[in-house]
Protein backbone atom coordinates (compact mmCIF):
# COMPACT_ATOMS: atom_id res chain seq x y z
CA UNK A 1 0.00 0.00 0.00
CA UNK A 2 1.57 3.28 -1.07
CA UNK A 3 1.10 6.53 0.73
CA UNK A 4 0.24 9.78 -0.96
CA UNK A 5 1.40 13.08 0.48
CA UNK A 6 -0.87 15.98 -0.32
CA UNK A 7 -0.71 19.69 0.35
CA UNK A 8 -2.70 20.81 3.39
CA UNK A 9 -6.19 22.06 2.74
CA UNK A 10 -7.30 25.54 3.74
CA UNK A 11 -9.07 23.95 6.71
CA UNK A 12 -5.80 22.27 7.74
CA UNK A 13 -3.90 25.56 7.52
CA UNK A 14 -6.62 27.32 9.51
CA UNK A 15 -6.55 24.64 12.24
CA UNK A 16 -2.76 24.77 12.49
CA UNK A 17 -2.77 28.58 12.66
CA UNK A 18 -5.38 28.55 15.43
CA UNK A 19 -3.37 26.00 17.41
CA UNK A 20 -0.19 28.06 17.10
CA UNK A 21 -2.02 31.21 18.17
CA UNK A 22 -3.44 29.34 21.17
CA UNK A 23 -0.01 27.94 22.13
CA UNK A 24 1.52 31.39 21.86
CA UNK A 25 -1.25 32.83 24.03
CA UNK A 26 -0.60 30.21 26.73
CA UNK A 27 3.12 31.01 26.71
CA UNK A 28 2.43 34.72 26.87
CA UNK A 29 -0.02 34.38 29.78
CA UNK A 30 2.15 31.99 31.79
CA UNK A 31 5.69 33.08 31.00
CA UNK A 32 5.36 36.46 29.27
CA UNK A 33 7.20 34.90 26.34
CA UNK A 34 6.29 34.10 22.77
CA UNK A 35 7.12 31.54 20.14
CA UNK A 36 9.72 32.55 17.59
CA UNK A 37 10.32 29.30 15.70
CA UNK A 38 13.72 28.71 17.25
CA UNK A 39 14.97 25.96 19.55
CA UNK A 40 14.14 28.32 22.40
CA UNK A 41 10.49 27.34 21.90
CA UNK A 42 11.22 23.84 23.18
CA UNK A 43 12.56 25.20 26.48
CA UNK A 44 9.50 27.43 26.88
CA UNK A 45 7.09 24.57 26.19
CA UNK A 46 9.03 22.35 28.61
CA UNK A 47 8.75 25.04 31.33
CA UNK A 48 4.98 25.10 30.84
CA UNK A 49 4.78 21.32 31.13
CA UNK A 50 7.20 21.05 34.08
CA UNK A 51 5.36 23.81 35.91
CA UNK A 52 2.11 21.85 35.65
CA UNK A 53 0.42 24.99 34.40
CA UNK A 54 -1.72 22.97 32.01
CA UNK A 55 -4.17 20.42 33.35
CA UNK A 56 -3.75 16.90 31.90
CA UNK A 57 -7.37 17.09 30.72
CA UNK A 58 -6.69 20.19 28.61
CA UNK A 59 -6.29 18.17 25.43
CA UNK A 60 -6.67 21.04 22.97
CA UNK A 61 -4.01 23.09 24.74
CA UNK A 62 -1.64 20.12 24.92
CA UNK A 63 -2.19 19.42 21.23
CA UNK A 64 -1.56 23.10 20.44
CA UNK A 65 1.72 22.99 22.35
CA UNK A 66 2.62 19.82 20.47
CA UNK A 67 1.90 21.55 17.18
CA UNK A 68 4.10 24.46 18.25
CA UNK A 69 6.85 21.99 19.10
CA UNK A 70 6.60 20.63 15.60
Amino acid sequence: MSQKIEAPTLADVDRIARQLIHANSILDDALHASLDGSRKDLALIQRILDGKIIEPEAEYTLRALGMAFG
